[in-house]
């Protein structure tokens, strides 16, 4: 039986999401292939192993458990595993895999990954270089354009490089009357920082917004055309398989935090059927040039806009996607035939191999 450590929470804004998708994940677990144990990651930083159940970590009562154990992952590789705080002379579990269920800053930017190659323990999900690149909005344009696929023009700003005012100024004369336009955090996922700027006056309030998540941003003109996305699968065999085509359907056409994982009545998610063969196969054939050109490892969810005109425009990647109840990536890979718990072997398998 394989011991599998599941590690959720973190510092960054995605806390929630995180606990959220380790709760769907921990439900879908195939008990009799894995030994299960979970950490907990507090917003204060704080590493608890914790024996909560689906229910309390979803709701955030994993916390308040008395029976909650303060641990660190040895970075000391002749020992191995999880210590307690108190008591650090034997290890308290030795897990053959670490699954992070953990979104954005130091889950997805190659910061834990760092941790767990240090502690030479196998994980799920892309290597250091990869994981920070891909979480890098900017960067990970600049590799796109590499490729020659097609994506939203853009400009890219550093805090304090130059005065707001001055960034804000160029922001306006670049993109003129190009409205809508997109300020983004290069280095934040679930739309956390994100703002549709419609005219010139509201571009100050969105740059400022940005920089409060991250001292990087990224501004996008606005694409028109429908909103869809591909699921990556790496069974680690050479093929990856690529999914069908999810679209999003939102009355506001801006897919915020809170419609990812709050609002299920504006925001729907479908499997988009109306694609040809020839249009799904080029999607899933670019989603899979990003995934390798990043060198990513597991799992990613590609994003596009198919364009009014039939275009296909590279809109991001995410290298650990959402895994809950409302979350595409896992009802993608479904509709491919494969279940939530055969997924995640995959994955397991993938890792350890």
């Amino acid at each position: 039986m394989e011991k599998l450590l599941v590690i959720f929470g973190g510092l960054s804004p995605e806390h929630d999401v995180s606990c959220l998708s380790a709760a769907s994940v921990i439900e879908h677990l195939d008990l009799n292939i894995f030994e299960v144990k979970c950490v907990g990651i507090t917003r204060e930083g704080e590493w608890l192993l914790t024996e909560a159940t689906g229910k309390e970590i979803k709701s955030g009562a994993w916390k308040k458990r008395t029976n909650n154990i303060p641990v660190f992952l040895s970075t000391n590789r002749c020992r191995k595993g999880l210590y307690r705080w108190d008591d650090a002379r034997n290890p308290i579990y030795v897990p053959d895999c670490l699954l992070p269920i953990l979104h954005g800053e130091y889950g997805e930017d190659g910061s834990i990954q760092g941790l767990f190659k240090y502690a030479d323990i196998p994980y799920i999900g892309p290597e250091i270089m990869s994981s920070a690149a891909a979480i890098d909005k900017a960067i990970t344009k600049r590799l796109v354009k590499g490729l020659g696929l097609m994506q939203a023009d853009y400009l890219e700003f550093k805090y304090g490089e130059r005065h707001i005012e001055a960034q804000c100024k160029d922001i306006a004369n670049y993109f003129e009357d190009r409205y809508p336009i997109f300020v983004k955090p290069a280095n934040a996922g679930s739309s956390i920082g994100v703002s549709k700027v419609n005219d010139v006056s509201e571009i100050m309030n969105a740059v400022c917004e940005a920089y409060k998540h991250h001292d990087k941003l990224v501004v996008e003109e606005g694409i028109s055309g429908r909103e869809i996305e591909v699921a990556i699968l790496d069974r680690g065999d050479g093929e990856l398989i690529a999914s069908g085509i999810g679209e999003i359907i939102n009355d506001d056409k801006f897919y915020s935090f809170d419609e990812k994982y709050k609002d299920s009545i504006r925001t729907k998610v479908r499997i988009a059927e109306d694609l040809s063969d020839e249009q799904v196969h080029e999607i899933q054939e670019q989603a899979k040039t990003v995934f390798r050109a990043l060198e990513c490892k597991g799992l990613s969810r590609v994003d596009f806009f198919y364009t009014d005109e039939g275009e296909i425009c590279f809109n991001e990647i995410n290298t650990m996607p959402g895994f809950t109840e409302h979350s595409m990536y896992p009802k993608l890979i479904m509709d491919k035939g494969i279940s939530y718990t055969d997924m995640i072997t995959a994955l397991v398998d993938n890792a350890i191999k």
